[in-house]
């Protein structure tokens, strides 16, 4: 109705992105120009989600509350998302806090770091943020090859501290040879 959808830019930072803002808690607090908007709150596809119309005035607070529900019963399933990319990635501008950050949000329970020739570990910023209760990490690495272009291998789980599975020259062979040996470890 005339307003602009907010826009927090293309490189996510402290939860917002775009017009999209990640909460881990649950709660926070965002400085809108004044305007109308539509709000949607929600945690992924196993709650229902909240919608309202606010009004924003210049220099007030509009307090929102809403009570989500579990809505799909998961008891005996894990949420897990697979390939994963943040700031270790050159096509991932997201820290690894606002990654971290964005999994919880949507409800994912286990998350497997698949940088581009990067191996990952978001086990620590898990712990330094207090949300080991809440999700758990795999470390992996997505191999992408180059200077023979074999495509993409994604490998977990790595140990931590391992450097890239190799990448540059290789073969297909030579790729699941070098996880299979980094696995071992």
């Amino acid at each position: 109705k005339g307003t602009s959808d907010p826009d927090w830019g293309d490189d996510p930072r402290e939860g917002g992105a775009l017009n999209v803002i990640f909460s881990d808690k649950g709660e926070g607090e965002r400085a809108l120009p004044p305007g109308r908007y539509h709000v949607t709150i929600d945690r992924g596809f196993e709650y229902s989600a909240f919608e309202k119309d606010i009004e924003v005035a210049a220099g007030k607070v509009v307090a929102l509350h809403a009570e989500l529900e579990r809505t799909v019963d998961t008891a005996g399933f894990i949420s897990a998302d697979l390939h994963l990319h943040a700031m270790p990635s050159p096509d991932a501008p997201q820290e690894l806090e606002d990654r971290v950050r964005s999994l919880v949000a949507a409800g994912v329970e286990v998350g497997v770091a698949t940088d581009h020739n990067a191996v990952t570990d978001y086990a620590p910023t898990i712990e330094a943020m207090g949300l080991g209760a809440r999700l758990a990490s795999v470390i992996g690495d997505e191999v992408t090859t180059k200077e023979v272009l074999w495509g993409h291998f994604n490998a977990f789980p790595l140990p931590a501290d391992l450097p890239p599975i190799p990448w540059k020259s290789t073969t297909p062979t030579n790729i699941f040879a070098a996880v299979r040996g980094a696995a071992r470890n």
